[in-house]
């Protein structure tokens, strides 16, 4: 799969001219985004409950953290949000909410966003029509609020088709010239979109099967590192006075997933052959070359065309052109939560986004790490 990828590092700003220091690069985990994208639901009933106040509100945040449709949710959030004997905080939630409803200022009410249909520009432009998912995640007393984590979140994710598209509307907002657009676009037209073979043969799964040799299923790769591991902690722990920095590393939870689907392994190996070796060796060679051609003729038109680079960043946190005006789609405020220990204690705070030269799409501009992959 190729697709073109822009983050955004360390994105808190303290208020609409502040411009917080780059000072390190967010490792987007398969954890932190299912942690991200939880918080979004934990958000509205948090803000709801708060909006209900009292005992109604109390009731109402225990009953769907509990058995409601947002079970999941506050399940996957329960470390920042539960005492250590399993308890929900209720009164921490609730004041979690306040803070959302003092950043907010609207009515309580709360829904979420999926999927809307895009314009006939992009359309045209991504050469595919239909539905697609919506800048705005969530929406909170009427504001079309796309939701962020402070420490570090992905601005946008596109195919090539998304890629195209994104470039076309900056292009025609900024007034980019026409050659360098071309060029930009002739660079994502050659990046390929591979089908790997094998219930797990993501690229990382097949680059540690390379590494290991290649000789072998990935079932077999994950059974040896979770059995291997399994032995070093009972050795560890029967050492006496064993030392904590002596413990053996845990595996990832990836391979405890394919660890545990063995079935679903013997029906569909991941083995480095065919398919799978030609794509390890074109990733070696062109389609790291297209890569590196793509992010080249990107950063370089970035450079060189400030207004571009604005309008760029400011069509991927919003789907102006995506979406159109005047849809619930189209997000028109950044919702930035900053994570601390307890949930009460998050930081909160709301950014208007109404075009590209609003203080925070700048802010955004100037720390941005794009990522052709």
């Amino acid at each position: 799969m190729s697709y073109l990828q822009q983050y955004v590092r360390q994105v808190k700003p303290r208020n609409e001219s502040y411009i917080p220091p780059i000072d390190k690069i967010q490792t987007f985990l398969t954890e932190g985004k299912d942690f991200s994208t939880a918080m979004e639901s934990v958000l509205g009933v948090a803000y709801a409950a708060a909006s209900k106040g009292g005992d109604d509100g109390k009731d109402y945040l225990k009953t769907e953290a509990t058995t409601g449709k947002f079970k999941k949710d506050f399940g996957i959030t329960k470390q920042v949000h539960t005492s250590r004997t399993k308890i929900l905080d209720v009164d921490a939630l609730m004041k979690f909410g306040e803070n959302i409803k003092t950043a907010v200022k609207g009515d309580g009410n709360f829904n979420f966003q999926n999927k809307g249909v895009q314009t006939a520009d992009w359309q045209k432009w991504k050469g595919r029509g239909g539905k697609d998912t919506s800048k705005t995640d969530i929406v909170l007393g009427g504001k079309n609020c796309s939701v962020k984590n402070a420490s570090g979140a992905q601005l946008m994710s596109g195919k090539k088709g998304e890629s195209i598209a994104t470039t076309c509307a900056a292009s025609e907002a900024s007034g980019l010239d026409g050659d360098v657009t071309g060029e930009i676009l002739q660079a994502i037209n050659e990046l390929e979109q591979v089908t790997t073979e094998g219930y797990f043969a993501s690229v990382d799964n097949l680059k540690k099967l390379q590494a290991k040799g290649g000789g072998q299923r990935l079932y077999d790769y994950a059974k040896g590192e979770v059995d291997a591991y399994a032995k070093g902690m009972a050795a560890w722990k029967a050492t006496k006075g064993a030392l904590k920095k002596d413990q053996p590393k845990k595996p990832t939870k990836e391979l405890y997933r394919i660890y545990n689907n063995k079935d679903l392994a013997d029906k569909m190996p991941t083995l480095i052959d065919g398919v799978n070796k030609q794509f390890l060796d074109d990733m070696n060679n062109i389609f790291n070359k297209n890569a590196e051609e793509v992010k080249k003729k990107l950063e370089s038109a970035f450079k060189n065309n400030k207004d571009f680079k604005l309008a760029f960043v400011y069509e991927a946190a919003s789907g102006t052109r995506k979406f159109g005006n005047n849809v619930v789609q189209k997000a028109e405020y950044v919702l930035s939560w900053e994570k601390k220990p307890n949930i009460k204690d998050f930081k909160i705070n709301l950014y208007h986004i109404p075009n590209r030269n609003a203080a925070t799409i700048k802010t955004y501009a100037s720390q941005i790490d794009l990522i052709v992959n």
